[in-house]
Order: C-alpha cells, then structure tokens, then sequence
C-alpha cells in the first residue's frame, strides 16, 4: 500500500476522475492532506486534524490547498464521500476504505529514483514494480 504523500495534490487536477463528483473527490484530497500532515500514514482522522493541515497550507503559501481554499465553488463532501464507499463516517472522525486507495491509484507517484541509481536501473525497477502491483 503506498503512503499519502506518494498522491499527487495538484491545482490543476484534485483527484479529478477519480469518485464520481468533484465535491467528493475535494473531499478526499482533504482526508488525504491531513493524513499527510499527521505522520503521513492512513489513520482515522477527524475536523480538527483537517482544520490544522488546511490551515498550515494556507498559512505557509503550500499548493494546491493555499490557492483552492478562497474558492467558492471549492464545495467537498464529506458525507457523499461515506456514502459512497470511499470512507468510513462516524460523527466527526472519517477513514479512507480501499475503494478510495483503489480509485486514487491513477494519481499515485511513480517510484523515486535513488541516490545514484542509473536511469536504466529505476526504469527498470519502476517496470517491475508496477507489474507487481497490477498482478492478480
């Protein structure tokens, strides 16, 4: 399972296509900043802890949250997102399920290349990486 900061969170493409509707899929990058922020593990998380994450971008200028935040069509779901099977809901706190990680998979980073690791090696060990992810 990859980590929250291996999802891109971009301006241009908040987990676009990914959830059915772009109030749920803001709704997820949300969860997703906050996991990030709060030891970049999938964890329970509640308002607050995605307060405090949306607020330090906003505060220290980080994209895509310090720009989409003074939105007013920047609408998420929190609620759609449960309903939908994207997370778990119970009263404030939320959780990402696999169906989410799932749908998410298209906006994950590849893998880093290494501290002197040659091209012809990462793109190799990128390849192998991939296919071992995709096999059943």
């Amino acid at each position: 399972m990859y980590k929250p900061s291996d999802i891109r969170l971009t301006a241009e493409c908040l987990l676009t296509g990914t959830m059915e509707r772009t109030e749920i899929e803001h709704a997820a990058a949300c969860v997703v900043r906050a996991c990030q922020f709060h030891g970049d593990t999938r964890q329970i998380i509640d308002w607050p802890m995605v307060q405090e994450a949306l607020r330090d971008d906003r505060k220290t200028g980080r994209e895509p949250f310090a720009s989409i935040l003074v939105n007013p069509f920047f609408r998420p779901d929190f609620h759609g997102l449960g309903e939908r099977g994207y997370a778990v809901v119970d009263g404030d706190q939320m959780m990402l399920t696999p169906k989410a990680c799932e749908a998410m998979r298209p906006w994950i980073r590849g893998p880093h290349r290494q501290p002197g690791e040659s091209v012809e090696a990462w793109a190799a060990r990128s390849f192998r990486l991939v296919r071992e992810a995709e096999a059943p």
